[in-house]
């Protein structure tokens, strides 16, 4: 069991978003709840991103930087796993912007639950450009970042969102680390770890989803276009070749509605996916 007030390590991957990364690291630090440390783990990066964060936060004395040299968001996320303190482990993109509590609910919702991991809500934030035509698309929606499985907490059977979910650390002591194999690796779309490792984490406990729990994740200009999405479902169709999961309609606008055409990429990508699986390719 996880004590009264938990230590929880935010881990914060990122590479070569250094424009990005400030309002996500100052979102972080204004957190309600009391008890927690910051580990930014820089991949790599050659935008400057080292020297801004010494520059800038080396005085903030929970909040480390450390950089892994091996490329892709696992080995980021493997290297904040190993170098945490806490209790729970929560991890954020370096493109999202926290909640004031979203780590004061994330807590509340573990001891409520008896979870071993917690995902949260992520909203899409345009920033200043305007949001497009085909964002009534809920599929479109998704493959630039939502997350909303709706407003009721709920215990997920197969999967949390990567860019905004925590572990009791013993869950990766149990099930191991993040695939690398899956990993998305500088702009390539190929990813699905935090898929993988929710799959085999729920075989060890419950899962839940939590509405309250929430951050903004930024919407840059080149996602903001349907061609990103397109590719975004193909290479998310090849994803689920990679870590075993057959494409399944979660409703009719999957099939025939307004959603179709993206289910369609995506069902592409995973046929292109089993031609390399069956030519070793991958």
């Amino acid at each position: 069991m996880i004590g009264h007030t938990p230590l929880v390590s935010i881990v914060v991957p990122t590479f070569n978003r250094r424009n990005y990364l400030e309002d996500c690291v100052n979102g972080l630090l204004n957190q309600t709840y009391p008890n927690y440390e910051v580990i930014i783990v820089d991949n790599n990066s050659n935008d400057g991103t080292e020297e801004f964060v010494i520059d800038r936060y080396s005085n903030i004395s929970h909040l480390r930087y450390v950089c892994e040299k091996s490329r892709g968001s696992s080995s980021a996320k493997n290297r904040g796993i190993k170098e945490s303190r806490g209790e729970i482990v929560a991890f954020i993109d370096d493109d999202e912007v926290p909640f004031q509590t979203w780590l004061e609910v994330c807590v509340r919702a573990f001891f409520e639950t008896g979870a071993l991991g917690i995902g949260g809500r992520v909203l899409l934030d345009w920033q200043k450009h305007k949001p497009p035509w085909w964002i009534k698309w809920t599929k479109a929606r998704a493959m630039i970042g939502e997350v909303d499985f709706g407003n009721a907490r709920i215990e997920v059977k197969d999967w949390l969102p990567g860019g905004n979910f925590a572990f009791c650390k013993y869950v990766f002591e149990k099930a191991g680390f993040f695939s690398t194999i899956c990993a998305r690796v500088d702009d390539k779309l190929i990813g699905g770890e935090d898929v993988e490792f929710s799959q085999r984490a729920v075989k060890l406990g419950k899962l839940f989803y939590e509405p309250n729990m929430l951050i903004y994740h930024k919407v840059s200009s080149k996602k903001a276009t349907l061609s990103y999405v397109f590719r975004s479902a193909f290479w998310r169709g090849v994803s689920k070749v990679i870590i075993k999961r057959k494409p399944k309609p979660r409703g009719v606008s999957d099939v025939v509605g307004k959603d179709a055409i993206i289910s369609f990429f995506s069902g592409v990508g995973y046929l292109y996916g089993r031609l390399l699986q069956i030519l070793k390719r991958i």
